[in-house]
């Protein structure tokens, strides 16, 4: 039991560096699959909100058309 702790704590800890990596590189508005590889990370773990968020800023750095009909895709199937 003890060991299985220790292993969640390790991955928890793992999990929030990572996010972490993912905010301070987004700050640098790096290119789209950056982007989209964020959210996909946020996903991952059913951060729904979060990866709303992180879709709101991805479509006011890169406003192209088709990144608003990804968002509006992502939109539709989450909050049905």
């Amino acid at each position: 039991m003890a060991c299985s702790r220790v292993n969640f704590y390790h991955v928890q800890n793992m999990f929030v560096g990572a996010r972490q990596v993912f905010d301070r590189w987004t700050v640098w508005e790096p290119d789209e699959q950056a982007w989209l590889t964020h959210i996909k990370f946020e996903l991952r773990y059913k951060e729904i909100d979060r990866a709303r968020t992180i879709y709101e800023k991805f479509v006011y750095v890169h406003p192209e058309v088709r990144n608003w009909i990804k968002f509006a895709r992502y939109y539709f199937n989450c909050f049905k």
